[in-house]
């Protein structure tokens, strides 16, 4: 609850901020990628399908970002009462889900606004790659907030691999148009099956 009321609190347009990112980052995405570049978006609206992308993508990131410190930022709080210091990571995983439920609400204006809508199946499958998200990130939280507590780096290293692996990850081109040698690549990373499943 903390994190939730503190996260925009001294913000002045507050919780706008989590519609604002991922909007102006999908229409960079749109103009560089859709437009001037041609990347493949499988028959959907470009702008759509960029956004749809990075809805899970932002939540994954800014879970990570904030999850992998969360033993450390907490010290305080860990030295002084005893709990499971587990609930400490997942709790970091929960805060950015409310960006994500705004930012869907973002997702259904435009896809309202396109007409694009996701067939019976993929509708009902949406959740679970949502979840697959979710248990994705507490499996790295869990990880590297216990290295972070022994080095430091990992604060550090966390905000270089989240500027490229958006770009790895299946988020400005539908992996089907890449070419079946290079598809590994993006397999390795882990949101991929989220995010194309998404």
């Amino acid at each position: 609850w903390r994190d939730l009321a503190v996260r925009y609190k001294q913000a002045s347009i507050g919780i706008v901020w989590a519609i604002f990112q991922p909007l102006l980052i999908a229409v960079v995405y749109t103009v560089i990628f859709g437009r001037f570049a041609k990347f493949d978006s499988g028959g959907v609206y470009y702008g759509v399908f960029v956004f749809a992308g990075l809805l899970p993508w932002q939540y994954f990131s800014s879970a990570l970002s904030s999850g992998a410190g969360g033993l450390v930022v907490n010290a305080n709080l860990v030295t002084k009462v005893y709990f499971p210091r587990v609930l400490l990571p997942m709790a970091t995983i929960v805060t950015p889900i409310v960006d994500l439920v705004l930012g869907l609400v973002v997702l259904l204006g435009m896809m309202i606004w396109k007409d694009e809508w996701p067939g019976g199946p993929q509708l009902l499958l949406a959740p679970a790659f949502l979840l697959l998200a979710a248990v994705t990130v507490l499996g790295l939280v869990l990880g590297l907030s216990a290295i972070n507590v022994r080095y430091r780096d990992v604060a550090y290293a966390i905000p270089v691999f989240m500027q490229v692996l958006p770009l790895l990850s299946g988020v400005p081109v539908t992996i089907s148009s890449l070419p079946t040698h290079w598809q590994w690549i993006l397999a390795c990373n882990p949101m991929t099956t989220v995010i194309a499943g998404w």
